[in-house]
């Protein structure tokens, strides 16, 4: 019987497929403890993103499924968040890598022609909208923003693009190739 293409599937079935996926990759390749992680949809539009409680810990759970945010620039994004939670002057979600030491796992969606990739975090408790017409928050803001730019002008991104004709990266994704591991990790 045909595959049902990912985008003929309803929003309700393309996230339980996705969730599925996540869960099988949080079990296979991350350490987070806890017999069944529990997962809350936060948001689902070009990622599909979850709250995941396993344990005593939660975290987030961040699937990309649409092209665009390609690995090499979410991994970048993460030792960016690695380096600005280790400052302790911005509070970040911290990166959580796999069991290998890698932060972006790439995961094939049946039906689906587009990379996805998942990167998990430390959940960080907050507020989405801090109470903006109190005293002292917008500048409270404006330390943040320069605590960014401060560190990420001290950080050294690494940024490399790597060039590989996609069928041969679709065939080493497959596979599971150590070398596309290895050319592909920033870790």
């Amino acid at each position: 019987m045909p595959q049902t293409p990912f985008a003929e599937l309803d929003h309700t079935a393309q996230l339980d497929l996705l969730e599925q996926l996540t869960r099988t990759v949080l079990h296979e390749h991350y350490d987070i403890a806890g017999p069944a992680p529990t997962f809350e949809v936060q948001q689902f539009e070009d990622n599909a993103v979850w709250r995941v409680r396993a344990g005593d810990s939660s975290y987030v759970a961040r699937l990309s499924i649409r092209d665009g945010r390609p690995a090499h620039q979410q991994r970048s994004e993460m030792r960016w968040l690695e380096s600005l939670a280790a400052s302790g002057q911005v509070a970040v979600p911290e990166p959580v890598t796999t069991t290998i030491g890698h932060y972006v796992v790439p995961i094939e969606v049946p039906g689906h022609d587009q990379p996805a990739t998942l990167a998990v975090l430390r959940w960080l408790h907050g507020t989405a909208e801090p109470p903006y017409r109190q005293p002292g928050v917008a500048a409270d803001m404006g330390a943040a923003t320069a605590a960014l730019h401060k560190r990420s002008s001290a950080t050294g991104l690494r940024y490399r693009k790597v060039l590989v004709a996609p069928a041969k990266l679709a065939l080493r994704m497959r596979s599971g190739s150590s070398q596309l591991d290895s050319m592909l990790s920033g870790k």
